[in-house]
C-alpha cells in the first residue's frame, strides 16, 4: 500500500509542470493573436515609395507577391517595377537610376539608363482596372559573354514630396540568366588597377570685356589628363556671386557627352553683369562630375578669377580760351574733369601740346570718385609759331590721362585754337605802324652817325695834341 501511494505521488509531481507549460503556451498564443489583431502594423513613414506587390502589370506574368521574375528573351532582360507613393510628389515624377553591377561581372551591357518616370493610371490584371503608380520598365541588353546565375539589379528611385522632403530609396529586383555560359567557378586573375582619369580646367578665354551692365561669355577648356581612358557623362556645374553675375541662358549646369583620352573639350558660358556691381575680382567655381568607361564616378573642382569693371565715363571742360592772343602774354585757364561713371578713376592729369602754346610739365589732379569732379588751374604762355610766319592761327590740344582700378590707362583729348598777334608798342595816334618803324630806323641811323663824328673829333684832337707835344719836346 505504501509503495502504491509513492507511485501515485511521483506521477502527480511529474504531471503538474507539464500542465503549467501547456497553459502558458495556450495563453501566449492567444495573447499574440490579440496583439496582432488589436494594433495593425504600419509601414515606416519614411518609406514614401512602396513596391506594388499585389497587381499584375503589362509585361508581367504574375505579381511580385506570387513570385514575379523578369523575362529573359532574345538577348534582352525585361524588368518591370511598379511603385506607389504614400505622399504626392513634386511634378509627379521620379528619377530612376539602375545599378547593373560591376562591368566585368554583370551579365548586362553597361549603359546609362538614367530616366524619369511619371505618375500614370496603369492598367492591371485584365486591363479593366487601373492603379495610379510609377511604372518602371527596363529593357536591359545582355552581354555576349554572360554567365548563368541570378543577378541583382538595384533600382534607385529619387525625388521630392510636395512638402520638399527628399526621397531616395532603392529596390532590388532579381534577374535569372539561363541562356549564358556555365557558372562553374573559373580562376580570375587579379585586375591591375588603372589610374583614375582626371579632368582639369586647362584654360579659358574671355569673349568681350567683363563690364558692369554688359554681356560677355567665358569659354572654358576641360582637359582629360589620362592618356589611356576616356571619360563620359561629364556634368559641369558652376557657382558664382549672384549679386554680381548671372548666366544669360539661365543655366548653372552644362553637359559634355565624353572626352577622349588625352584630349580636351570646350564649353562656352554666357554671362551678364548687374549694372550696380562694384568693380573688382570675381570668382567662378566649377565642379566636374564624370564617369570612366566602367561607370565609376569621379569629381574634380576648380575656379577662374575674372576682373569685373565699371564702365568709365569721363567728361572734360575747359575755361574759355581767348580767340586772339598776343605773343609773349600769359593766359590763365582751368581744366575740370568730371567722373560720370560709378567707379573711381585714378591719377587724373593733363598736359597741353601745340606749336606755340604748350605746357612744360604735366598738371596732376589726382583720384576722382564716381559722380565727382576734379579741377586744376594753370597759366599758358603764348609763344610764336615756328618758321617764317611766327604769328597767326594755331591749334593746341589738352590731353587728359587717367587710370582705372586695375591700372589700365585711358586718354581724352580736347582741342582749342587762337590767333596769335604781333606784340604792339605804344605809339602816337597820328603815326602808323610803318611810319613808327621807319622813324625808329632813322633814329638808330642818327645815333650811328653822331657816334662816328664824335669818334672822328676825338681822334683828331688826340692827333693834334700829340703833334703839339712833339713840337714842344723838339723845340
Amino acid at each position: 500500500m505504501k509503495r502504491l501511494l509513492c507511485i501515485i505521488l511521483t506521477i502527480l509531481t511529474l504531471a503538474m509542470p507539464l500542465c503549467a507549460y501547456a497553459e502558458e503556451g495556450a495563453g501566449g498564443a492567444d495573447g499574440g493573436a490579440a496583439d496582432s489583431g488589436g494594433v495593425a502594423e504600419m509601414p515606416d513613414a519614411s518609406d514614401v515609395l512602396q513596391k506594388d506587390v499585389n497587381n499584375v502589370y503589362a509585361g508581367m506574368d504574375k505579381s511580385y507577391s506570387a513570385g514575379y521574375s523578369p523575362t529573359v528573351a532574345n538577348g534582352v532582360a525585361t524588368v518591370i517595377l511598379p511603385l506607389t507613393a504614400t505622399e504626392p510628389l513634386q511634378d509627379n515624377k521620379l528619377r530612376i537610376i539602375p545599378d547593373l553591377g560591376a562591368g566585368g561581372e554583370s551579365p548586362f551591357v553597361i549603359k546609362n539608363y538614367e530616366f524619369d518616370v511619371g505618375l500614370a493610371a496603369n492598367p492591371v490584371g485584365d486591363g479593366t482596372t487601373a492603379v495610379d503608380s510609377y511604372l518602371v520598365r527596363l529593357d536591359l541588353e545582355l552581354a555576349k559573354g554572360r554567365v548563368n546565375g541570378t543577378y541583382t539589379v538595384n533600382i534607385a528611385a529619387s525625388g521630392k514630396t510636395v512638402t520638399g522632403a527628399d526621397i531616395a530609396q532603392s529596390f532590388p529586383v532579381y534577374v535569372r540568366i539561363t541562356d549564358g555560359k556555365s557558372s562553374e567557378p573559373v580562376e580570375v586573375k587579379p585586375e591591375t588597377p588603372k589610374p583614375a582619369p582626371k579632368l582639369v580646367l586647362d584654360g579659358y578665354r574671355m569673349n568681350g570685356e567683363p563690364m558692369a551692365g554688359g554681356e560677355f561669355s567665358l569659354t572654358v577648356t576641360i582637359l582629360n589628363t589620362n592618356e589611356k581612358q576616356e571619360v563620359r557623362n561629364i556634368d559641369v556645374g558652376i557657382s558664382y556671386d549672384t549679386e554680381s553675375l548671372y548666366t544669360a541662358d539661365g543655366k548653372n549646369t552644362y553637359y559634355i557627352d565624353s572626352i577622349k583620352k588625352g584630349e580636351s573639350a570646350d564649353i562656352t558660358i554666357p554671362f551678364k553683369a548687374h549694372i550696380g556691381v562694384a568693380e573688382g575680382t570675381k570668382t567662378i567655381s566649377f565642379t566636374l562630375n564624370y564617369e570612366n568607361t566602367s561607370a565609376s564616378s569621379f569629381s574634380e573642382s576648380g575656379e577662374i578669377l575674372l576682373q569685373l569693371k565699371q564702365p568709365l565715363a569721363v567728361k572734360v571742360e575747359m575755361s574759355q580760351f581767348p580767340n586772339e592772343t598776343t605773343a609773349g602774354e600769359t593766359v590763365p585757364i582751368t581744366i575740370q574733369i568730371m567722373n560720370m561713371g560709378r567707379g573711381s578713376i585714378y591719377n587724373a592729369r593733363y598736359e597741353i601740346q601745340g606749336d606755340a602754346i604748350k605746357t612744360a610739365v604735366t598738371t596732376f589732379i589726382g583720384n576722382i570718385e564716381g559722380g565727382a569732379a576734379g579741377s586744376k588751374d594753370t597759366s599758358l604762355f603764348v609763344g610764336t609759331l615756328p618758321g617764317d610766319a611766327p604769328y597767326g592761327y594755331t591749334d593746341s590740344t589738352v590731353i587728359i590721362t587717367y587710370e582705372d582700378e586695375f591700372g589700365g590707362e585711358y586718354t581724352e583729348e580736347l582741342g582749342f585754337s587762337t590767333n596769335i598777334l604781333r606784340p604792339v608798342f605804344a605809339v602816337s595816334n597820328d603815326t602808323t605802324e610803318d611810319e613808327q618803324e621807319e622813324k625808329t630806323s632813322q633814329w638808330w641811323v642818327t645815333i650811328v652817325v653822331v657816334a662816328v663824328l664824335l669818334a672822328a673829333v676825338i681822334a683828331a684832337w688826340v692827333i693834334v695834341k700829340q703833334k703839339r707835344k712833339k713840337q714842344y719836346e723838339d723845340g
